[in-house]
């Protein structure tokens, strides 16, 4: 079995769907948290071949899905001009962004999600503690071999990114990092 995560496939704007059709090994799996915004609900669907769900569905236990996650997919799904537009904005926030970064001189890692990974430093910790003061939670990621010096920036709307960066803006100058 090859199995795709799709966890962030609407922000990617691609989906590996036509390998269902061309291959019986195959199981993508795609979620509500992302894009539909359902994160605390904690759903989540398969797209494979009849053969494959088939098997998936005697190994599903009894009761998994509670009805109030049923109910929050289900007017997700229904809303579907609202997802695009959320998930839009949130491209457009990120390509703001991406621009503050490049006019300050720092990294940012490219990503097909609604987060970024920003290069900040050996000062990560400094600026991830200044911008909780401001009411902003960032991750850290100080223990990765391969991000440190990093953090992780969930991108929100455009609002949200503005006071991010005019947050970003005024640490950056104050603090000379």
């Amino acid at each position: 079995m090859v199995v795709l995560d799709e966890a962030y496939w609407q922000y990617y704007g691609k989906t590996n769907y036509n390998f269902i059709m061309k291959y019986d090994n195959v199981i993508i799996l795609q979620t509500f948290s992302k894009a539909y915004g359902l994160a605390g609900v904690r759903i989540g669907y398969a797209i494979a071949q009849e053969s494959v769900l088939s098997i998936l569905e005697k190994l599903r236990p009894p009761y998994s899905i509670n009805m109030t996650a049923i109910i929050a997919a289900t007017v997700a799904l229904d809303d579907q001009e609202y997802v695009n537009s959320y998930v839009k904005e949130v491209s457009e926030a990120k390509q703001l962004l991406e621009k503050f970064a490049r006019e300050n001189n720092i990294i940012i890692y490219p990503t097909g999600s609604n987060f970024c990974i920003m290069k900040v430093g050996d000062k990560n910790k400094e600026i991830i503690t200044a911008l909780k003061k401001e009411g902003i939670v960032l991750r850290e990621l100080t223990d990765s071999q391969i991000l440190g010096g990093c953090i992780r920036i969930g991108i929100g709307n455009k609002e949200q990114t503005f006071i991010l960066i005019s947050a970003l803006k005024r640490i950056l100058e104050k603090n000379k990092f």
